[in-house]
């Protein structure tokens, strides 16, 4: 299964396997190591996203992150308020809704 990554649950983990180079985020997030064949996790948060690339955690804009494709390793649970977030109503110049 894939997904962008700005719309899976917190604890999501996969390998990214097309970023977006038309992107206006795509050179940050390579710099970070986002790139195809990269293990990822969101580890935490709404907006930003705490995310977690080889050994190192960043924080990191939902928007920037819609990029970003993964395989998905292993899905993500919805629990707690920083995984409530309801990704089909996610646009990037309003505050993220809750259910």
């Amino acid at each position: 299964m894939s997904a962008y990554l700005n719309t899976v649950p917190v604890g999501t983990q996969g390998v990214v396997f097309a970023i977006d180079d038309h992107h206006a985020h795509t050179k940050a997030l390579r710099r970070l190591g986002v790139h195809e064949g990269a293990f990822v996790e969101v580890v935490s948060g709404i907006d930003p996203v705490i995310l977690r690339c080889h050994q190192s955690k960043f924080a990191v804009r939902r928007e920037s992150l819609a990029a970003v494709q993964i395989r998905i390793r292993r899905p993500g649970k919805a629990t707690g308020k920083a995984s409530s977030f309801v990704a089909s109503n996610f646009h990037p110049s309003l505050p993220p809704t809750e259910e």
